[in-house]
């Protein structure tokens, strides 16, 4: 229902669509996170797009910690078997690592002040092809300009 809102209010093709915004020709819409409102940011008015990514970084510290338990375990005497579980346990901190990593992206507008709004967190691969998509609007807008 939300892209045939934007394809009736921009007058324009929709060049790209994912859980994070809606690109077209002329503007892009970010829906909030309740999925209530929307955000209409004209294309016009970017002054530049930003990924951003986030994570979890005290999750690989913990995994590369256990890791050097485990390695100790293995050299030790006393070790008793316990390099594997302790090294499996390494593996899933660093597969929660990687799972809990978040893109969102921010767009800067010029307004009378300069203003950022940022997309709610999906992928860093939704992320990425919003961030590719806005830049390719804006570069065809700008070449269209000159």
């Amino acid at each position: 229902m939300g892209n045939e809102i934007v394809s009736a209010l921009s007058d324009s093709e929709i060049v790209h669509s994912n859980a994070l915004a809606t690109v077209t020709r002329d503007c892009v819409v970010i829906p909030n996170p309740n999925g209530h409102a929307q955000t209409i940011v004209a294309i016009s008015r970017l002054l530049s797009v930003k990924r951003v990514k986030s994570s979890y970084p005290g999750l690989m510290v913990i995994a590369g910690g256990l890791a050097v338990i485990a390695a100790a375990a293995a050299c030790s005497k006393d070790g008793h078997g316990a390099a594997l579980p302790i090294a499996l346990l390494g593996l899933g901190f660093a597969v929660g690592y990687i799972g809990s990593r978040r893109g969102s992206v921010a767009l800067v507008i010029s307004a009378d002040r300069l203003e950022t709004i940022e997309t709610a967190s999906g992928s860093l691969k939704d992320a990425t092809a919003l961030a590719i998509a806005i830049e390719q609007v804006r570069g065809c807008e700008q070449s269209e300009a000159a």
